[in-house]
């Protein structure tokens, strides 16, 4: 009887902290870059709650961003873009350089080949692009919130000749 008492007490005891680490949020971000002779790996993983102890540093940083201060009300811009639906935005196509920005249901997508020729294909996902631009009317912490809202989403997707990265919340 003693050692299920010790037992159920000490399960009792660890129990919030299992919960706790599961229910933890992590951005992750890995990278890796291969135009050297040695490729370069970063693999990245920071709990947002860690991140969450730099919101006042993060809110003094994008307050000196001030997109609208470009005569362009990029929310407005972003807002038109996701009413529109699905879209090709942009092609140029010359003879050094290649650019092509897209949208589907559910993500924004350029397409690049500069006049070095290597050719670089980025997206991500419009939800995040309504997050980023609603952050005039979020605080950091609560922006951090809605990003561990989107936990298992490719945040940002890289793929190019000699690199390629994700970045996502787990």
């Amino acid at each position: 009887m003693k050692k299920v008492f010790v037992a159920a007490l000490t399960a009792l005891f660890f129990l919030p902290t299992l919960t706790a680490a599961e229910a933890a949020k992590f951005l992750r971000f890995e990278m890796v870059e291969t135009s050297n002779e040695t490729p370069t790996e970063v693999k990245l993983r920071i709990p947002l709650s860690l991140l969450a102890a730099f919101t006042e540093k993060i809110d003094e940083a994008v307050a000196e961003v001030e997109l609208n201060d470009q005569d362009i009300d990029f929310k407005a811009v972003w807002d038109e873009v996701r009413a529109a639906g699905p879209n090709e935005y942009l092609e140029i196509n010359s003879e050094d350089t290649y650019l092509k920005v897209t949208t589907t249901e559910t993500h924004v997508k350029v397409d690049a080949t500069g006049d070095n020729g290597e050719a670089v294909t980025a997206s991500f996902p419009l939800a995040l692009g309504d997050l980023l631009f609603s952050y005039g009317d979020l605080s950091s912490g609560d922006l951090l919130n809605e990003l561990a809202q989107m936990t298992g989403q490719d945040l940002l997707t890289l793929e190019g000749d000699t690199v390629s990265a994700r970045a996502w919340v787990e």
